[in-house]
């Protein structure tokens, strides 16, 4: 299994890693250049430029929120999809299961989330450091546990919309993307509080719609693992 997972990530490189440097490489431009007019003042955070979104009385579409976390998608379209077609005869001449597959699958969009974030969140930290700009707070928290904390949730949702994307391009690739964006725009125009994307958005984020993605994101996971075997493998 481990050498299916490197053998996998090797071909999805090949696949996608045009979309991801570009993708990394504008946002990261995007993150440094809208934050430097804003050094040194303390009523600026980076974090919150990216993160706020809207609460539930002003509401509007957020636009920098809204494409941080539509670029993962971007970058990721349809490569299931490809990379099937292109190892399906290999995979099963060596009678992998379709569960072995499905969860390398799974493996492989965590680490493109774990990466998209880790990469963007030490940019807008760095930038905060040396632009000498205000740290992230999420309610009574701050510091190193804040931004952890800020991580962990982006992760997760980013991860759970790349999983909602996986299953619905074995339908339909061009809904695989809207399906996924509509939801983001219909969170920030919607009231209910335990919507899970609403944790994406540090001026909506709570314990419950926290715990509700967490929730989210493993039901989905076991969604992908059931259409991938009835499709896939079939």
């Amino acid at each position: 299994m481990k050498q299916l997972f490197w053998d996998q990530l090797l071909y999805l490189w090949q696949i996608i890693k045009q979309r991801l440097l570009f993708w990394l490489i504008l946002i990261s431009l995007a993150i440094v250049l809208s934050n430097i007019p804003f050094s040194a003042n303390p009523h600026y955070s980076v974090f919150t430029f990216f993160f706020a979104g809207v609460d539930f009385i002003t509401i509007h579409l957020p636009i920098n929120w809204f494409i941080y976390f539509i670029i993962p998608m971007l970058i990721m379209l349809n490569s299931f999809r490809q990379l099937w077609h292109a190892r399906v005869i290999q995979l099963r001449g060596l009678q992998y299961s379709a569960r072995t597959y499905a969860k390398i699958n799974i493996e492989l969009l965590g680490l493109i989330s774990l990466v998209y974030v880790l990469i963007t969140e030490s940019i807008q930290t760095l930038c905060t450091l040396l632009l000498q700009l205000p740290m992230l707070r999420i309610n009574y928290l701050s510091g190193v546990e804040t931004l952890g904390l800020n991580c962990l949730v982006n992760w997760l949702g980013i991860l759970w919309l790349l999983l909602l994307q996986a299953i619905i391009n074995h339908f339909n690739a061009p809904l695989g993307i809207i399906i996924p964006i509509t939801l983001l725009i219909v969170t920030v125009y919607t009231l209910w509080k335990n919507n899970p994307l609403n944790s994406l958005m540090l001026l909506r984020i709570n314990q419950n719609n926290i715990i509700s993605l967490v929730i989210t994101t493993i039901i989905t996971a076991f969604i992908y693992l059931l259409v991938e075997r009835h499709t896939n493998f079939e």
